[in-house]
């Protein structure tokens, strides 16, 4: 369900494109082998960190480490770890899925993306990675801002 093969796959090979980024993981389970093994084949070892389960000021202090969350889930009932990451000012990468597409706007937060395929994750990760400091910065306030409209006051 959360389609963690496709994700390492997709951002191994951007990351092939794209020698100064790396990918952190957090959570850890089933899927790790499976992760390490693309990653190992991809001589790509050194830029996966899976950083396992993290305490809540260690979650922030990831989040905040990060230039972007990718999400590969093809099921998300209310996309609680995308607002999660939104409020950390983190654009999203994500496949569209029920509870995804409730939270992300396709180039207004991130990247929606209709079609499960790795080219089209590389090229959402290239677009995000080449867009100039203000564009960004417009996608992170508009993170923060769906993050906000989401909060548990509202």
């Amino acid at each position: 369900e959360k389609n963690l093969e496709f994700l390492a796959e997709a951002v191994a090979a951007y990351l092939q494109t794209a020698e100064r980024a790396h990918f952190l993981v957090i959570g850890t389970g089933p899927s790790d082998k499976t992760i390490r093994g693309i990653f190992n084949r991809a001589g790509l070892d050194a830029r996966l960190h899976i950083a396992g389960i993290l305490g809540r000021e260690q979650l922030g202090d990831a989040l905040l480490a990060m230039n972007l969350f990718a999400f590969s889930s093809k099921s998300e009932t209310q996309g609680l770890v995308l607002t999660v990451a939104m409020a950390a000012g983190l654009p999203v990468i994500a496949l569209d899925a029920n509870g995804v597409r409730v939270v992300v706007t396709d180039f207004r937060n991130g990247r929606l993306l209709q079609e499960e395929s790795i080219n089209d994750f590389v090229s959402a990760l290239q677009w995000l990675a080449g867009l100039p400091a203000e564009q960004v910065r417009q996608l992170e306030q508009a993170a923060h801002d769906t993050a906000d409209a989401f909060s548990m006051s509202r």
